[in-house]
């Protein structure tokens, strides 16, 4: 029975972690509606770095984020300006042969 309660406990827990990231996003929509944001985990995924990396561009403040309820999240926005600022463009010389 301890171990029902348990299972039952977690699944409580992660319904309401659940129900707190889409409150958070409904949230965002209302004050930014032309804004997109996304989670550290779709960031992560985004970039290809780790979550260590990201933690380290938002202490650097490479990257803007906001902290809500121990949860990370990142603008569209803000992310499209960290790639824009770090763009490199390579020239090439066309050699004819």
């Amino acid at each position: 029975m301890k171990q029902r309660n348990n299972k039952q406990d977690d699944q409580y827990r992660m319904n309401m972690r659940k129900l707190e990231k889409l409150t958070v996003e409904d949230k965002f929509k209302q004050h930014y509606p032309d804004d997109d944001f996304i989670d550290e985990a779709t960031f992560c995924e985004l970039m290809n770095i780790s979550q260590s990396t990201a933690q380290e561009w938002r202490h650097k403040g490479i990257v803007a984020h906001s902290n809500i309820i121990d949860h990370i999240y990142y603008r569209l926005s803000d992310v499209k300006e960290l790639l824009d600022n770090h763009r490199h463009v390579t020239k090439c010389r066309i050699i004819s042969l």
